[in-house]
C-alpha cells in the first residue's frame, strides 16, 4: 500500500497546509490511500504499519521563508521530523521514535514539509500560502514521482 498522510489543523491557519495539499493532489495519485489526521497521537505509526511507501505532508516551523518547501527522508533519523509543526502535541518526531523502537517503520518514509507563515488560531490558510498551493501541489507530485521505485516487470 502507498499512503499519503496529511497532518494539520485547519483552525490554526497555515497548520492546515498538509490538508490543503492533500486535497489538491488526491485525484492525481491513483492507487494511493490518502488520509488526514488532525491530532495524530501515538497511533500515527499504526496508519503506516502495512504500507510500503509513506509520504507525510505537514507544515514546518523551520525558520525558512513562508511557503518554502522541502522533503526529507524520515528513515534517516528522528531529527528531520522535529521541524514539523508542534501543534499536534504527540507529533511526527515522537511517532517516529516509537515506531523505530517497535520495529514498525515502512521501507520508504518521506516528509514533504512547507514553512507556514502563521500558526495562530484562525480558519484557513494565510493569503501568501493559499496563493502558492498550486505550485506546492505540483512540487509534491514531482517529489513523489521522483522517489517512486520502478514498477517490477512481470
Amino acid at each position: 500500500m502507498k499512503l499519503l498522510l496529511a497532518l494539520g489543523n485547519e483552525m490554526k491557519t497555515d497548520d492546515g497546509i498538509g490538508i490543503a495539499l492533500l486535497e489538491q493532489v488526491r485525484d492525481r495519485l491513483p492507487g494511493w490511500t490518502c488520509l488526514t489526521l488532525v491530532q495524530p497521537g501515538p497511533e500515527l505509526f499504526c496508519h503506516w504499519a502495512t504500507a510500503t511507501t509513506v509520504w507525510v505532508i505537514d507544515a514546518l516551523d523551520a525558520g525558512w521563508e513562508p511557503g518554502q518547501a522541502g522533503q526529507m527522508d524520515l528513515l534517516q533519523g528522528v531529527e528531520a521530523a522535529r521541524f514539523a509543526s508542534q501543534a499536534h502535541g504527540f507529533g511526527l518526531a515522537e511517532a517516529l521514535a516509537l515506531a523505530r523502537a517497535l520495529g514498525q517503520l515502512p521501507p520508504v518514509l518521506r516528509l514533504f514539509g512547507v514553512q507556514g507563515q502563521s500558526f495562530a488560531p484562525g480558519w484557513g490558510l494565510s493569503r501568501q500560502i493559499q496563493g502558492l498551493l498550486p505550485q506546492l501541489a505540483s512540487d509534491l507530485l514531482l517529489a513523489i514521482q521522483t522517489h517512486e521505485p520502478p514498477t517490477p516487470r512481470q
